[in-house]
């Protein structure tokens, strides 16, 4: 029987070759881990929202003859305004009236007749230009800055008004600017009640002259406050009323 014997070089190149094969690792312990790189996303950041043309303005503004003038300035929505002075030393004024804006320019149009402007330098600032409307050459603080602080103050105001009376609800129509709001019962409204009724006038408007301020007060309807005209003095009747241009 014939034998089968493996040449001794054979077996030793064989046994060479499994040994190698049995000491080498595996493909995956090879690998060298990689950590994942965080994503980072960068904050949003949303513009500041721009302030409202309208608003509460105020500032001490130069004076020739006094220590300055201390304004307020208030811009309705309405397109009205309310205007307040105090001249350090001397006394008070108000005015109320119309404005408007054009090119960066704001016009007041107010009892005296005579336009005040105010050029918009800024959201935040006005500065008060002369009476034909041109810059102030001048370092003097001609500014009024926006004063979100500030509370709207009752402005005793001068009228020539239409009053009406119906269904016990009294209202107010100034004839300059065409505000109409309800009168609220307080102060001296009692006199100009009377006035009314004296004339007979049965429901018409009777025209008048009265000091009223513009305050919220309680609206008819339960639990609710209204804009409404405080009449703080009646002086008298008025000629008629004209209604705004």
């Amino acid at each position: 029987m014939r034998s089968w014997m493996i040449p001794p070089l054979t077996g030793a190149l064989l046994l060479s070759l499994t040994a190698c094969q049995t000491a080498l690792p595996p493909t995956a312990d090879l690998a060298t881990p990689v950590t994942p790189v965080p994503v980072i996303t960068p904050p949003v950041i949303e513009p500041p929202a721009a302030a409202p043309a309208t608003g509460m303005f105020s500032g001490l503004l130069p004076c020739a003859d006094c220590g300055g003038i201390r304004t307020t300035l208030q811009l309705r929505p309405d397109a009205r305004f309310l205007l307040r002075e105090v001249y350090e030393g001397r006394g008070t004024t108000s005015d109320f009236g119309m404005w408007s804006e054009a090119a960066g320019v704001i016009t007041l149009q107010g009892a005296s007749g005579e336009p005040r402007r105010f050029r918009r330098t800024t959201l935040e600032v006005l500065r008060q230009l002369d009476t034909a409307g041109l810059d102030i050459d001048s370092t003097l603080p001609y500014e009024l800055k926006r004063d979100a602080r500030m509370l709207a103050v009752p402005v005793p105001l001068m009228l020539s008004a239409l009053f009406t009376y119906k269904a016990d609800s009294p209202r107010l129509r100034d004839c300059r600017t065409g505000l109409d709001l309800p009168v609220a019962m307080a102060a001296d409204y009692l006199a100009l009640e009377r006035e009314y009724l004296k004339a007979n006038r049965a429901g018409a408007g009777l025209s008048v002259r009265v000091e009223a301020t513009l305050e919220m007060r309680p609206s008819m309807e339960e639990g609710r406050v209204e804009e409404s005209w405080v009449i703080q003095r009646h002086v008298g009747l008025s000629a008629a009323c004209e209604p705004p241009h």
